[in-house]
């Protein structure tokens, strides 16, 4: 599409199509959000503030993926298909903090938080050394989805329909109010947005008047986050009110962001293909970069002192995550290669 042009895209052609570059451009924030950079910037600090919000993008996409997917796959298949992508890498990963545990920093680990940890249950126990919460979340809203997606799919008025389990999935967020489960649930509306997406949006080309609704419903979201920051900075994490309006800023940013993508494509290549690498590998990076921040940055920040500014250490943890993440990608990816090939032979010998 050359600049200028009128968009004949619909919301879900421009999503799916940029969904590496999106998840890339997200993991970015998640990333500057996690670190310990830190400027004397108001604006830039005021946008680190900000940068959770990547999360319920990423919550958007995915339900919009796990949507399409349902529709094409069986529940087990399905299932199949997610445990195949999450489980190596929750488990390699895993693996990774065991050995550097044992014989780096001497770590303690007990029956039942491995048991958490490896049962994706640790986090909503309340247990210790449980890893990044996203994996939990989303894994959970894994198992819900043949429920959730069924509904909307067989409603006679899906919009309607997706929109009242926005809602409700509001209502049910409430419910965890001061605890650490309320970072997952404010994301559960998201997530049901994306599906929505998926059944209501494929035919409906991303035009003037969704540019309007979307403006629209992106002003709604930034004057709330606007008003909450300015006179209720003491709400914001016991009871989610930085994250609420990203359930309104969320799917406008990924709309436009994907729009701006597809009117610059031929100027924004380099650009675009640095965002796929991140995008694809952007789960490892995120739970290698938690690694890397909360688990060696302490040591790394402590070897340093005197001898390294912290601002240089911080830069270094930022690129160490990035890149630790693109390599673990690698690894898991060769790991998947090897043991499908062990697979694929001993199902050829025993069919000899």
């Amino acid at each position: 599409m050359t600049v200028g042009s009128a968009n004949t895209k619909s919301p879900y052609e421009l999503i799916s199509r940029y969904r590496s570059e999106l998840m890339g451009f997200c993991i970015l924030f998640v990333l500057y959000y996690h670190s310990a950079l830190n400027s004397s910037s108001q604006f830039l600090q005021w946008l680190k503030m900000i940068c959770y919000g990547a999360v319920d993008i990423f919550m958007l996409v995915s339900g919009m993926g796990i949507y399409r997917s349902l529709e094409s796959n069986s529940v087990s298949v399905f299932f199949r298909n997610r445990l195949k992508k999450i489980v190596p890498i929750w488990y390699l990963y895993y693996v990774i903090v065991l050995l550097a545990g044992h014989f780096f920093f001497n770590d303690e680990f007990r029956i039942h938080e491995i048991s958490g940890f490896l049962t994706f249950t640790g986090y909503w126990l309340g247990l210790d050394d449980q890893g990044n919460w996203y994996v939990y979340a989303i894994m959970l809203f894994y198992l819900c989805s043949p429920v959730l997606a069924a509904m909307i799919r067989d409603s006679r008025n899906r919009l309607r329909t997706g929109l009242l389990m926005v809602l409700l999935s509001i209502f049910l967020s409430f419910a965890f109010f001061d605890t650490l489960q309320l970072m997952a649930f404010t994301r559960l509306p998201s997530y049901i947005l994306g599906m929505v997406f998926a059944a209501c949006f494929r035919d409906r080309p991303f035009d003037r008047k969704g540019m309007a609704v979307s403006l629209g419903v992106f002003l709604v979201g930034a004057v709330m986050l606007s008003v909450i920051v300015a006179h209720f900075t003491y709400f914001l994490w016991y009871y989610g009110l930085l994250w609420y309006p990203f359930i309104f800023i969320a799917p406008p940013v990924t709309l436009f962001f994907c729009l701006f993508l597809d009117k610059l494509e031929a100027l924004l290549r380099p650009l675009t293909a640095l965002l796929r690498i991140l995008g694809r590998a952007s789960l490892e990076i995120l739970v290698i970069s938690d690694f890397i921040f909360i688990r060696c940055g302490e040591y790394v920040y402590r070897w340093a002192e005197g001898h390294v500014s912290p601002s240089a250490v911080s830069v270094a943890l930022f690129f160490a995550g990035a890149l630790g993440g693109i390599a673990f990608h690698a690894v898991v990816e060769r790991v998947k290669t090897l043991v499908s090939s062990c697979h694929s032979r001993l199902k050829a010998g025993a069919g000899a």
